[in-house]
């Protein structure tokens, strides 16, 4: 038993200080050296993660694909990672991880005859909270990680580098912390081997060194070799060997070190927030490509094959986009831009999925309503007749019923005001609103009205262009003038002067949620690289948008809309606040005209509330403290009675009842404590459009499914009259429990259908989740925040991991 295992590698970042295709040549000649040093070290072992890397060696150069995979059988050269990068590992979600273990352990086993045991990013930046128990599902045994430091971590409270890591559902792994840096080369490669065996030594448990050379590849080099080999013969027998982690990790005593029951942060929180547009577009891309194969599902338990093979290299597009340097928004302004391009392919993936499976499930609905077909246009836009109206169909790909707002696009009504009804005849309360369009005077216009879309289904409404019917007015609430809004459950107020939000009162529990004004701050970062190294919080205050103008745009049946409108510096804000009267929140949209360098933009919502908040983690949520550091979320944060929820936010901080959301930075493009000079760019120039919604929600079941309403909202198909099988409303999933179904897909090796279901709302349940397309129903109890995988085939149901690989 080795009390220091020195580990060979070579950090590759495939992208940072330059693009994917210089990040692609780096791997091809490192494998290359790494292959070369087994030839010339006898004892010499290389640890490698990324199966990202392994595909595209195997894709240039099949010999040297050759080479590794008997290295692999020889168990010299050793697979760790299991995940198709190292990725980012708070921003992606619980999904995101999922996929990263499907593809990865799948390509690993059918080319290498094994997995990888260990997990490995020693380069991220922070560790969420659910990790144990999504590394667990990978497959994995072990993990590995660098970053935070010590000093960066503020309640990390052991000097030990190994711990039993407890994650917020209470799943445990065991935990190695690199002392001092993931890559080393002489004469750091000798002193850090002796610096491991001291603290082996102390603790009384091995430790790890790693060695060669890094972040733009290359490996342990031939000198560095040598020097190890002298230091191994001087050393006692025994202490010192070339080794891989996962002996490591079969030699760590488990019982004899200490547990931590916490999340791994703070190091770079500049990252939470830098390039928002890739983080946007990866929220996107997530749900998205999740909904598109929900739709195909759908169409094919009705009996229509949909293609979704290019849903795989769109999922591994977004998972390779998730890489450290890329998600986290601090690579070069170059290489930004190429993963802008590969996200939005994603994206384009999935809309044709999606679009084909809701055409064909649209196009085989009955929609004659019993008369004979006859196509005829009597509007350019629309197929109608005078006793029938023009369909329109709601598909909701989301595991719940959704109350959505349902718009029909421009030019629907024009001059004529339309009624609009549900198959069964209800005349639905709606609202003409300005859209998209400026064709002409009239055909400007769409009409938006709000009802429930059946999980996973779709409901067919019928716009009628006539007068002669008129839906009654609801018995709900909607008060609105220039500076207040009302419904049942919220009443906002608004200072003419500033645009501030200077009340927000809640109804239902009868109390204040805003203890004074609300305000968009302006932070000064001077001092702050990319990654804002070793700064934790952002509290600067530089100044505030003011200058407001407030005027109420919109007001009728279905909400009131107001538009406020402030300045700062060169920059603007364009704030569009609604107020619905069937729904619950106050809606805000962003319109951002952002001109500012070095500065950091802050939406502050002060609270009468003390205590910590809760936010929204990749796959669960957590409790934090209200440190006034700055801090991750998914999608949303809970202070007391007052909860704010966004599509595409991703940071905050909390002290004092007051949180603030971080809604963009603009620091220099990949300046890594760099000498700033005229040619440095300043990022997130220009315009940003983000929502965010306050709730006196607090239930994080809720919350995670509004932030995914916000982000995937319901598709619309505007149809015509035919015959067909299909009903005009159907739902092809019924959910019993506090769960969200994050994937419905068919199996990677097609022998069924891979249902899995999320606990969201940390608590202890028993999900009911009936299929009734398919006649069948999966049943199973969920701690919180549990995460549980079935295979649904002919014969049965069988629980898996990420990997689709029987538990």
């Amino acid at each position: 038993m080795a009390k220091v295992h020195l580990i060979g590698n070579a950090h590759l970042d495939p992208v940072w200080l330059w693009r994917w295709q210089e990040g692609y040549s780096e791997v091809l000649a490192t494998f290359r050296s790494a292959l070369d040093r087994m030839v010339e070290f006898d004892d010499y072992i290389f640890t490698c993660a990324g199966a990202c890397y392994y595909k595209w060696v195997e894709e240039t150069d099949p010999a040297m694909f050759e080479d590794i995979r008997r290295r692999v059988q020889e168990g010299r050269w050793v697979i760790v990672g299991g995940w198709w990068i190292q990725p980012d590992c708070n921003a992606p979600s619980s999904e995101s991880f999922a996929r990263h273990a499907l593809y990865s352990q799948r390509y690993y086993m059918e080319k290498f005859g094994r997995k990888a045991e260990i997990g490995y990013n020693v380069d991220s930046f922070g560790h969420n909270a659910m990790l144990p128990q999504l590394l667990k599902e990978s497959g994995l045994r072990g993990y590995v990680f660098m970053r935070p430091n010590p000093f960066e971590e503020k309640t990390y409270p052991f000097p030990n580098t190994a711990f039993l890591w407890e994650g917020a559902d209470g799943t445990k792994i065991p935990t190695f912390r690199i002392s001092n840096a993931y890559c080393c080369d002489l004469p750091n490669a000798v002193s850090w081997t002796n610096e491991a065996l001291e603290r082996a030594e102390k603790f009384s448990h091995p430790d790890m060194c790693f060695y060669g050379v890094g972040n733009h590849g290359g490996g342990p080099t031939i000198k560095v070799l040598k020097a190890l080999n002298e230091l191994i013969k001087e050393s006692k027998e025994g202490d010192i060997s070339f080794s891989s982690p996962n002996a490591f990790f079969d030699e760590l005593d488990v019982s004899k070190i200490p547990l931590l029951s916490d999340e791994l942060q703070h190091h770079a929180s500049g990252c939470y927030t830098t390039v928002m547009e890739i983080k946007e577009l990866n929220r996107k891309a997530e749900l998205q490509l999740a909904a598109a194969e929900k739709y195909a599902a759908l169409a094919e338990w009705l009996g229509f094959r949909i293609d979704v093979s290019p849903l795989a290299e769109a999922w591994q597009s977004v998972l390779f986009n998730q890489f450290h340097d890329v998600m986290g928004g601090c690579s070069i302004r170059e290489a930004m831009e190429d993963a802008v391009t590969d996200l939005k392919h994603a994206i384009h993936a999935a809309q044709q999925v999606t679009n084909k499976a809701l055409q064909k499930l649209s196009w085989n609905m009955d929609t004659s309503r019993g008369q004979e077909v006859i196509r005829s246009k009597s509007h350019f836009r629309l197929w109608s007749r005078e006793t029938l109206g023009t369909p329109l169909t709601v598909f909701n790909p989301h595991s719940w019923p959704v109350r959505a707002l349902v718009r029909t696009g421009g030019e629907i009504g024009g001059e004529i005001t339309p009624f609009i009804e549900t198959g069964d005849g209800a005349l639905l309360p709606h609202q003409r609103g300005r859209s998209s369009v400026t064709n002409g005077e009239h055909d400007k216009w769409e009409y938006a009205f709000v009802d429930e879309i059946p999980a996973m289904g779709w409901k067919t409404f019928w716009i009628n262009r006539g007068e002669g019917k008129k839906a009654a007015s609801s018995e709900k609430t909607l008060i609105a003038c220039d500076t207040r809004l009302e419904n049942d459950w919220l009443i906002a107020e608004f200072a003419k002067e500033t645009g501030a939000l200077i009340r927000l009162y809640d109804k239902m529990k009868n109390q204040e949620l805003i203890a004074r004004p609300t305000s968009a701050l302006v932070i000064d970062e001077t001092e702050a690289d990319t990654w804002a190294h070793r700064i934790f919080e952002f509290r600067s205050v530089a100044g505030e948008f003011g200058g407001a103008k407030v005027e109420l745009v919109e007001s009728g049946e279905v909400y009131a809309k107001l538009k406020i409108t402030t300045e700062y510096g060169k920059s603007l804000i364009k704030k569009y606040v609604t107020l619905y009267r069937e729904l619950p929140g106050l809606y805000m949209s962003y319109v951002v005209e952002w001109n500012e360098s070095h500065r950091m933009l802050k939406l502050a919502f002060p609270t009468p509330f003390s205590g910590g908040e809760v936010s929204g983690i990749a796959g669960g949520a957590l409790k934090r403290h209200a440190t006034g550091m700055e801090e991750h979320m998914h999608s949303w944060v809970n202070m007391g009675g007052l909860s704010i929820v966004t599509d595409t936010r991703a940071a905050y901080d909390a002290l004092d009842g007051e949180v603030r959301i971080t809604a963009l930075r603009s620091p220099a493009y990949a300046d890594h404590f760099g000498a700033r000079d005229g040619f440095c760019e300043p990022m997130a120039q220009g315009e940003h459009r983000f929502q965010l919604v306050l709730t006196a929600e607090t239930d994080p079941l809720a919350l995670s499914r509004l932030a995914a309403e916000l982000i995937c909202p319901p598709e619309r198909i505007l149809g015509t009259y035919h015959k067909g099988a299909l009903k005009e409303a159907d739902e092809g999933l019924i959910a019993g429990g506090s769960v969200i179904v994050d994937a419905v897909k068919k199996s990677e090796d097609g022998s069924g259908w891979v249902i899995r279901i999320r606990e969201a709302g940390g608590l202890n349940t028993q999900a009911k989740i009936a299929l009734p397309m398919l006649g069948r129903t999966v049943e199973a109890g969920f701690t919180p925040y549990q995460i549980r995988t079935f295979l649904l085939t002919e014969t049965g149901l069988i629980e898996t991991d990420f990997t689709e690989t029987a538990k």
